[in-house]
């Protein structure tokens, strides 16, 4: 695990070397154990290295045997043992034992369709001083992040983090509308977008090719929609599947430990993980005084206890969310309201003082259907067959009705019956969507409010979910997922959080060849009427303790709505001033404040959209104004 930097010049335009080596420097989380460079007139690369596999010989850049092709990697490759040996057999000599060397011999073998044959996460890139062409590559879901600009001087830059980007001096903070509106539409930015004009995230499954005067537009090497029909896989064949992906994710020189929440996913990767030789502890948190709607210890101890898991960590945390909701944006560089950034902080920190690498449950949701929105998308199928003039019948009574609750069981019938009334595509995207466009327009300032293009916002999602070829809706919502949520909030809240403390998570459960045999399966192996992830619980029966299986599903989630009234409420006091707001321009400071006083006197809970302000405005203070 690393981070990587790099400068491409493509107008012949000098690159300072000091550059990269600055740009480097901003990286030093991801990798403090050691770093590298590579220097040549047209192509500038650095990496930060945090040693995990091949630790004594894994220094980087990596070269061929004639050395004119080299690469900085980013990630973990957990089938190289297989394809060095594949390799060797055809030829090629190799000088360690890393993973990073065998994609240098891929490529010489089967130049950029080498994407094809890797089973795991990275961002890497590629330099052919031969052939004087290079790759920019992103992994399939996103795991790894790549950030990218080209400058007015002619160079093509990039890293794994933001911060590295602006480290060049050759980029001017400028906010983007287009990211601002995405991200209070949807509380994180979805690629290819991010907070800042002229900065763009290279997309899931894309790679940038580039020479010396020319960069191609990123081109998609791997796609959901071109996965065969196959046969409907039983239960054995899905349980093989995930303990082999489960015992490829612990290839590592070092030991390895596990997030452990109590949760069906998290809970079925201990238990396969527990059996392996690197396997080293779990880890576990609670809030103090939060109730038990957040303390995941008592079903993680259960599965801890059952795998007699000696060095499991349960640890009852009562967090100071200012100082972490400010570390927590240096450590993104852009806004990030996931609520959930909190716990999983308090979880990297705690895990990183005793290991290097954990792995988590992440993606279970998405291939197995998780979600209490894929029910609302399912219930949507038959929902619409209802005459159009009877679903707006039933909206227009049930706001009436309902107009002065405030539950958040009335929340979601409201928000089901107003998105009823839409296409499939549209009524997805309103599940997505924490603000929509009236909420949004009331909280832009007068002048701001011309900036934004709604349909543009929408259409982040709309083209995915259309772009899905298949019929049912609900592999259309998780196409959609996969290819904005899971790469741009759940994946870059794990790499962001855990990189800022030198600590590597990996997602045995969003494995390429697990996903292409389970997401097209039929839809009710993954959802009944009101079960969710079917086919995942009878596999997990076999591994868990039964009240697991009763557990209300929970999240891995902040008590945020009571924090803004308590721990917070200064702090928001403070960085929603309404002087401060007005002077930004951006927004109403007048509407801001309307919707903390109505969250105080628990009138409406606004806790979302203060949350995003709230990150808004640290990263405003912290990042866009430092």
């Amino acid at each position: 695990m690393c981070g990587i930097v790099g400068i491409v010049s493509i107008k012949d335009t000098p690159i300072n070397s000091e550059t990269i080596k600055a740009m480097n420097n901003k990286i030093y989380r991801r990798g403090p154990d050691d770093e590298g460079f590579y220097f040549s007139d047209r192509v500038c690369l650095g990496m930060r290295r945090l040693s995990i596999i091949d630790i004594a010989a894994g220094h980087q850049p990596i070269f061929n045997e004639d050395n004119s092709v080299v690469i900085v990697f980013n990630g973990e490759i957990y089938n190289h043992n297989e394809l060095r040996a594949q390799l060797k057999e055809k030829g090629h000599v190799f000088r360690t034992n890393s993973d990073t060397e065998v994609i240098v011999h891929l490529y010489e073998e089967y130049g950029i369709k080498f994407l094809d044959y890797l089973r795991g996460m990275f961002g890497l890139c590629i330099w052919d001083s031969n052939k004087k062409t290079g790759y920019l590559c992103r992994d399939r879901f996103g795991i790894k992040p790549i950030f990218t600009a080209i400058t007015d001087s002619g160079h093509l830059l990039f890293a794994s983090e933001l911060k590295a980007i602006f480290a060049s001096d050759e980029i001017k903070k400028i906010i983007s509308p287009a990211g601002l509106d995405a991200y209070l539409a949807y509380n994180y930015i979805p690629a290819p977008l991010t907070i800042y004009e002229g900065i763009f995230k290279l997309p899931p499954a894309h790679y940038i090719a580039f020479t010396e005067n020319n960069i191609s537009a990123p081109i998609q090497y791997w796609d959901a929609n071109d996965i065969p029909a196959q046969q409907e896989p039983s239960i054995d064949e899905i349980d093989n599947l995930i303990k082999d992906s489960i015992t490829v994710h612990m290839e590592s020189d070092v030991p390895i430990g596990t997030f452990l929440s109590g949760g069906i996913d998290s809970s079925l990767v201990t238990a396969v993980a527990s059996t392996h030789e690197k396997f080293h502890s779990t880890f576990t948190i609670g809030f103090e005084n939060s109730g038990h709607l957040y303390d995941e210890r008592p079903l993680a101890k259960l599965v801890a206890d059952r795998y007699s898991v000696k060095n499991s960590v349960f640890h009852n945390v009562k967090p100071n969310p200012e100082k972490i909701l400010t570390e927590a944006i240096n450590a993104f560089d852009e806004p990030f309201a996931d609520d959930s950034i909190i716990p999983t902080w308090e979880i990297c920190e705690l895990a990183s003082k005793q290991l290097k690498v954990c792995l988590t449950g992440l993606g279970g949701d998405e291939l197995f259907g998780g979600y209490y929105r894929y029910l609302g998308i399912q219930y949507y199928g038959l929902y619409a067959k209802l005459p159009l003039f009877l679903r707006n019948l039933l909206f227009k009574t049930a706001t009436k009705v309902f107009s002065k609750s405030s539950s958040r069981r009335m929340n979601h019938i409201m928000r089901f019956l107003r998105a009823g009334r839409l296409t499939a595509a549209e009524a997805y995207t309103s599940y997505l969507t924490a603000l929509d466009i009236s909420e949004r327009e009331n909280i832009y300032s007068a002048g701001y409010r011309s900036k934004i293009n709604d349909q543009a916002t929408k259409d982040l999602m709309l083209n995915h979910f259309n772009k899905c070829t298949s019929q049912s809706l609900l592999q259309k919502a998780i196409y959609t997922d996969i290819n904005t949520y899971v790469a741009e909030d759940i994946l870059a809240l794990s790499d962001r959080v855990s990189m800022w403390h030198s600590l590597e998570l990996r997602v045995p459960l969003l494995d390429h060849i697990l996903f292409e045999k389970c997401f097209k399966i039929k839809d009710a192996l993954k959802i009944g009427s009101k079960e969710k992830k079917i086919l995942l619980r009878k596999v997990a029966r076999k591994y868990l303790p039964s009240p697991l299986f009763q557990a209300k599903k929970q999240g891995f989630e902040s008590p945020t709505s009571t924090w803004i009234n308590t721990s917070l409420k200064e702090y928001i006091d403070t960085m929603l001033d309404p002087q401060r707001i007005a002077a930004q321009g951006i927004f109403n400071a007048r509407q801001i404040q309307t919707l903390i006083d109505k969250h105080r006197d628990k009138s409406q809970d606004n806790s979302k959209i203060i949350f995003s302000l709230l990150m808004f405005q640290i990263w405003h203070k912290e990042i866009y104004s430092a």
